[in-house]
């Protein structure tokens, strides 16, 4: 997450909300292919995509205002 953070010029994109989406689809139609319940693994995938959003925003928090001292 700290290199990713470092190449993202802003927090919306490190949130990424399409990218989410797109993974999300992914997940729950393998969720549905292999017999899982999808409502579970969309529930489980975004605490999990929200945990690394948090992590990745302080970081990038961290490194912008390192960035911003003369």
């Amino acid at each position: 997450m700290q290199q990713a953070a470092r190449f993202k010029k802003t927090t919306d994109d490190v949130k990424a909300p399409q990218r989410v989406e797109q993974v999300i689809a992914k997940v729950m139609s393998l969720s549905r292919e292999l017999g899982a319940n999808p409502s579970v693994t969309e529930q489980v995938y975004r605490a999990m995509i929200s945990g690394f959003i948090n992590e990745e925003l302080a970081e990038h928090a961290a490194i912008s205002h390192a960035n911003a001292k003369p």
